[in-house]
């Protein structure tokens, strides 16, 4: 066994219909290319961010200090965040530091939309969602920026209430591994609440049996 590559797609050429036919609808991941050459987003950095009029430095976030599958989480701030990540990739120290799904629409940097724009793929909701009372909070929730050193990452995840994402690098070399969407059940039989796109918080709830998705980084997977 072993892995099989992602299909790369030319974003200057794909069609909303081959997206649907080939992708979308067969829950089958893939990496798009040639998006967003445009967008002032290609220039992101930390000190960027960190200069930027329109971010929000003193709003509250979780980082996580250590390689994916065994990092712990910390309250913290943009700004301490951003400046713990420029400060140890400037110097190459360990451990990885990870400002995982910052919120940054809910947390007053709604600015940053400005510097690139929704891929013609992704954006198809009506105008009026985003006004609406309840599924209006997907135009606010459902928006997080990811920023890391070396070694930094997601532990293998369901994304939040069995959505699915898109994600854009603007620097930096990201790596995934993904499964199809058709293999959900037989990776998730067992997790519990993690089958579904929660974290368990170690409170106890209602699904005490709840336990990791498999390491899809493992060396021993196969």
């Amino acid at each position: 066994g072993g892995y099989l590559p992602l299909p790369l797609v030319d974003g200057a050429t794909l069609t909303y219909a081959r997206f649907l036919r080939d992708y979308a609808l067969p829950r089958q991941p893939c990496i798009i290319t040639d998006v967003g050459r445009e967008w002032a987003a290609t220039s992101w950095s930390v000190p960027y961010l960190e200069q930027h009029p329109g971010v929000n430095l003193s709003h509250r976030v979780q980082m996580a200090q250590g390689p994916p599958e065994s990092a712990k989480e910390e309250g913290t701030t943009v700004g301490k965040a951003l400046e713990t990540v420029r400060t140890r990739a400037a110097a190459g120290s360990d451990p990885p530091c990870y400002l995982s799904a910052w919120d940054y629409v809910r947390g007053g940097s709604g600015a940053l939309q400005d510097d690139f724009s929704v891929p013609r793929y992704f954006e198809r909701a009506p105008a009026w969602l985003a006004s609406h009372l309840v599924l209006g909070n997907t135009e606010t929730d459902m928006k997080w920026l990811y920023i890391g050193t070396r070694g930094a990452g997601s532990a293998t995840h369901v994304d939040t209430n069995l959505s699915s994402a898109w994600l854009w690098v603007a620097q930096g070399r990201k790596e995934w591994v993904c499964a199809h969407g058709g293999d959900h059940e037989l990776l998730t039989r067992g997790t519990g609440d993690r089958a579904f796109g929660y974290k368990d918080d170690g409170s106890g709830g209602d699904d005490d049996d709840s336990v990791p998705l498999p390491d899809l980084f493992a060396d021993d997977l196969f």
